[in-house]
């Protein structure tokens, strides 16, 4: 299982409660950039800047790749055709790949990311060369099909290790209909996962500072990795069930669950006076009271009822500890401190 993820389509971030949310799941977020933007980090939006200052975002160059994924151009490429093949056989004047006409049905991307495939989608009239050096003009369901194949790909390679995440749905529709292998991009899985981290982790009430963010990890993050596999088998089980009320209920009863045992460990984690029975608090009063009879002449004595004091109070103070140890490292755990820090 992966534990890193890979944002697509865009360069920059978005600053918005996803971003939060998908920070506290993955141990760490990249998102593919050019690199002219690391010489010009003003080409940024201020966000995506803090994000990458602070280490919580991390810039990954596709030139420094791709080089390694056999027949990247000609595999998109392929599939480009098929689909074009397809409106052709059908003969469809709106299939789902429109000529690059309009110049609201286009979306920029860099040459670094693409090869050769430009040349292929102008002959195609599916791409136009802006007058910005190394960016094209391309159709917007390409577009976004490419950007979701190219952050599969770089997820894939050992050294990114990561999963494609994207913070709309909207954006793997063009996924569902590409035939690409369904262990890389699944929607009903991302879908899954969406809802899951929506229901679960907490949205801030106030801008959350980014230090903070850093310190709760830091902190907590080694309750991270059973909390993603729990959720992640959790996700792929959603996936492989066919029909959606199915799905829906599946996932209700899972989340109904989780919040049952948040609130366990929420509970658990109040130290608080309530929570030590009336035989417990007896030894101590007994203990304090044993110890004040005692003569003040008599060390013997004092420490002697010292001692006893001592070890009521530990035996009442464990009392109170002992559920919070039971839970502190349960994977729900990390959901319940994120509510209690950064909620």
């Amino acid at each position: 299982m992966q534990d890193n993820a890979l944002y697509f389509p865009y360069i920059s971030v978005p600053n918005e409660s996803w971003t939060i949310k998908t920070l506290l799941y993955w141990d760490k977020l990249a998102s593919i950039v050019p690199m002219d933007h690391m010489h010009e980090p003003e080409r940024l939006t201020p966000f995506m800047r803090e994000l990458v200052r602070s280490d919580l975002v991390e810039q990954l160059f596709p030139g420094s790749y791709l080089y390694e994924i056999d027949e990247f151009e000609k595999s998109f490429i392929n599939l480009i055709q098929e689909k074009l093949n397809q409106q052709q056989r059908f003969k469809s004047d709106r299939g789902w790949i429109q000529s690059a006409k309009s110049d609201s049905n286009l979306v920029k991307i860099h040459a670094e990311k693409m090869g050769y495939i430009p040349h292929f989608l102008i002959e195609q009239n599916l791409a136009q060369k802006c007058d910005q050096y190394g960016w094209y003009r391309v159709e917007r369901n390409v577009a976004n099909l490419f950007m979701c194949y190219l952050a599969t790909c770089l997820g894939s390679l050992e050294r990114v290790n990561a999963v494609p995440v994207t913070n709309s749905i909207q954006n793997t529709i063009p996924f569902g209909n590409a035939g690409i292998h369904r262990r890389y991009i699944n929607r009903h899985r991302q879908k899954a996962r969406d809802v899951v981290l929506k229901a679960l982790l907490p949205v801030p009430k106030e801008k959350v500072q980014l230090d903070d963010l850093l310190r709760f990890k830091s902190d907590h993050g080694h309750l991270l990795p059973p909390l993603r596999l729990m959720v992640e088998n959790h996700c792929a089980e959603v996936s492989r069930i066919d029909d959606p009320h199915d799905r829906a209920d599946f996932s209700l009863q899972f989340l109904n669950d989780c919040n049952n045992t948040i609130q366990e460990i929420e509970e658990a984690m109040k130290p608080t006076w309530k929570k030590i029975t009336f035989g417990s608090l007896l030894p101590v009063a007994a203990s304090g009271l044993a110890w004040s009879a005692v003569a003040p002449a008599s060390a013997l004595g004092n420490l002697a009822a010292g001692t006893s004091f001592l070890a009521s109070a530990y035996n009442a103070l464990y009392q109170i500890q002992e559920p919070r140890r039971r839970v502190e490292n349960k994977p729900l755990a990390y959901v319940a401190h994120a509510h209690l820090r950064l909620g």
